[in-house]
């Protein structure tokens, strides 16, 4: 489900022609990185993995000095209501393969459903100005 893009033409050089059914032609995005991180990050969900790691000249995640600003759809919960609720469990909660964690059966609702308060509390980590009382009305609204 996340956003990919496909590789530079850079990214091809060195490399022999690809079969025509190759599907070798996307960038490594975050979700990528973050699933195959180590199994001592399991802990971390995909916000602080992204804001708080970097891989290191060997091939290791390590942690900044600083954290990184991340940036993310932020899909407006009235019009894109599932894929408010996939991003936000995607984000603050911790998973190891998105498409059986979260995608699978739609599980992502559930777990939205479940962890609404923690969620919005996490979340604040990650943004400024949220206001939080106004999204849980918004939330009780849409569920009546």
């Amino acid at each position: 489900m996340a956003y990919r893009k496909t590789k530079d033409k850079k990214n091809y050089e060195g490399m022999s022609e690809l079969d025509d059914d190759s599907t070798d032609i996307w960038k490594e995005n975050w979700f990528d990185k973050y699933e195959k991180s180590s199994e001592d990050l399991e802990d971390i969900s995909l916000g602080q993995f992204v804001s708080k790691y970097y891989k290191n000249n060997k091939g290791e995640y390590v942690k900044r000095n600083k954290l990184r600003v991340i940036c993310y759809r932020n899909y407006d919960m009235a019009t894109d209501f599932n894929e408010y609720k996939r991003e936000m469990v995607t984000l603050p909660i911790p998973f190891r393969h998105e498409e059986a964690d979260i995608l699978e059966s739609i599980k992502f609702i559930r777990l939205h459903d479940e962890n609404v308060d923690p969620t919005l509390q996490k979340r604040k980590k990650f943004e400024s100005n949220i206001d939080i009382e106004r999204t849980l009305q918004i939330c009780r609204e849409l569920y009546i």
